[in-house]
């Protein structure tokens, strides 16, 4: 399974510069800069809304894209919701799933139970078990 690395991600994006730095400050965990451009709420985990923002950064590298907010709701193994990305309006709704994504690979947990937490750590912004354009 061929993964994209960060720096390979940001290069084929037309995105800004600025999203660009934006998209680098969350990675690093640099809340106060990623959210200039970033938007989300105080109760979604930074790492899942990175891993929106990749997903659309690599599945859609054509887009122009200035700033995104990430309106996303968390359940147990799951992260659902809204990307909106500006400055066109464009918008994707998504479900993180690594327990969907562990069944399909068949990783297994010691209890018989799908591996999401492995799915999760391994293959992050890939375990998207729906993710599309809003018209």
């Amino acid at each position: 399974m061929d993964t994209l690395t960060l720096p390979e991600i940001l290069r084929q994006s037309a995105a800004s510069h600025e999203f660009k730095a934006a998209v680098r400050a969350l990675e690093a965990g640099d809340l106060d800069h990623a959210q200039r451009r970033i938007a989300f709420g105080p109760g979604e985990p930074p790492s899942k809304v990175l891993y929106a923002v990749l997903h659309v950064l690599e599945s859609h590298p054509d887009l122009l894209i200035e700033s995104a907010h990430v309106d996303g709701y968390v359940r147990p193994t799951e992260y659902s919701g809204e990307i909106i990305l500006q400055p066109d309006t464009v918008r994707f709704s998504f479900v993180w799933d690594p327990k969907w994504k562990a069944q399909q690979l068949g990783w297994m947990a010691p209890d018989g139970q799908p591996h999401h937490g492995r799915a999760a750590r391994e293959l992050g912004h890939q375990c998207f078990r729906f993710f599309a354009r809003v018209p």
